[in-house]
C-alpha cells in the first residue's frame, strides 16, 4: 500500500497578523485571529460575537456546534476566572465545573477545549500551587455529557495536573504534566490512560486532537522547536508545515483533514489545513502545496490561549 502524504494550504484571516485554527468539522473550521476569534465555513471568515464577553476563544467544532472559553473582566480589570461555553447556532450556554475556581477575581474557572456531538471536554483550576517547581495552578480535566461532570486526572500527572482536549466517540486525548514539569500526550477510553509520547519529544508532547483512532498533537524536539504528529494507534508520523520554519502545531482532526498553525521564518503564526492523500506509485510523488493559562499553553492559539484565560 502506498505511504501517504500532506498537502498543505495556509489559511489565515485576512489583513491579520497572526491566525492559528483549533479545530475542524467536515467544512467548518474554527480559530483564532488578532481581530478575534471566528468561524470559516469553506469560502467566507465570520467573526465570532460572543454576548456574554468580549474577551473569547473558540476552540473546538462538532458539526453545528462550537465551543470555546471566556472571561468576563470588570473594572478594576483584576484578574477573572474562565467559563466554558457552549453554542449550538442559536443558544449560548455556559459551562462551568463545579468543582473550579469561580471567585470573581480569581484566576481560575473551566475552559472547554473540545466537542464530539454533545460531548465537551476541557480542563478546570481548583487551587494554586505556589512552590516551586510546580508554581501554578492545580489543573484536571473533564468530561461533560450535557448534564455530568466527570473528572480526567492522568494517575502520573503532578500538581501541574491534567488537561483534556479532544474526544471522538468515547476517547478522550490531552496532556499532563509530570512532577518534573515536562509534557506527555494521553488517551482514555473511558477506563484506561495511555500514555502518547512521540518518540522524537524530548522535551515533550502533547495530544490535542482526534478522529476515531487517529490522534495528533505535537511534540517539542532537543532545540525546543514545535513539530506536528499524526498517531495512526501504533505509528507516530511527523507532519510540518513545509513553511514553518519555527515550529508546527496540529489542534485538530476530521478524518483526513488536520488544522493547526505554523510559524514562519518572519515570526508570524499562519493557520493552515492539510488533507491526507495516497502518494501515486508512478514517478513525480505528490508535490506538497503550501500555496497555535500559564507556560504550558503559550503555542496553541495566537489570539487566546486557553491556559491565558485561567
Amino acid at each position: 500500500m502506498p505511504a501517504a502524504a500532506y498537502v498543505f494550504t495556509t489559511l489565515d484571516y485576512p489583513s491579520t497578523n497572526g491566525t492559528s485554527l483549533s479545530g475542524i468539522s467536515a467544512n467548518t473550521i474554527v480559530g483564532s485571529s488578532s481581530f478575534g476569534p471566528f468561524i470559516y465555513n469553506g469560502s467566507t471568515f465570520t467573526l465570532f460575537n460572543n454576548p456574554l464577553s468580549s474577551f473569547n476563544s473558540l476552540s473546538g467544532v462538532s458539526g453545528n456546534t462550537v465551543v470555546g472559553s471566556y472571561t468576563q473582566f470588570v473594572p478594576p480589570y483584576l484578574d477573572a476566572p474562565s467559563h466554558g461555553f457552549i453554542y449550538n447556532g442559536s443558544t449560548f450556554a455556559t459551562v462551568d465545573d463545579p468543582l473550579g475556581i469561580t471567585g470573581a477575581t480569581s484566576m481560575g474557572g473551566t475552559s472547554v477545549c473540545g466537542v464530539s456531538g454533545i460531548t465537551v471536554v476541557g480542563y478546570y483550576l481548583t487551587e494554586m500551587v505556589t512552590l516551586p517547581p510546580n508554581s501554578g495552578s492545580l489543573v484536571h480535566g473533564f468530561l461533560y455529557n450535557g448534564s455530568t461532570f466527570d473528572t480526567l486526572d492522568d494517575p502520573f500527572a503532578g500538581p501541574n495536573g491534567t488537561e483534556a482536549h479532544g474526544v471522538s466517540g468515547n476517547t478522550v486525548v490531552g496532556y499532563y504534566v509530570d512532577a518534573n514539569g515536562v509534557d506527555h500526550g494521553f488517551s482514555y477510553n473511558g477506563s484506561i490512560y495511555s500514555t502518547l509520547d512521540d518518540p522524537l519529544g524530548v522535551n515533550g508532547s502533547e495530544a490535542l486532537g482526534v478522529s476515531g483512532s487517529t490522534i495528533v498533537g505535537y511534540y517539542i524536539d532537543s532545540n525546543d522547536v514545535d513539530h506536528g504528529f499524526v498517531y495512526n494507534g501504533s505509528t507516530f508520523t511527523t507532519v510540518d508545515d513545509p513553511l514553518g520554519q519555527d515550529g508546527t502545531i496540529i489542534n485538530g482532526i476530521d478524518g483526513d483533514t488536520i488544522v493547526g498553525q505554523f510559524i514562519d521564518d518572519n515570526g508570524v503564526t499562519n493557520g493552515f489545513v492539510a488533507t491526507n492523500v495516497p502518494e501515486p506509485t508512478t514517478l513525480g510523488g505528490v508535490f506538497l502545496a503550501c500555496v497555535t493559562l500559564i507556560r504550558r499553553h503559550r503555542r496553541h492559539n495566537v489570539a487566546l490561549p486557553h491556559r491565558q484565560q485561567l
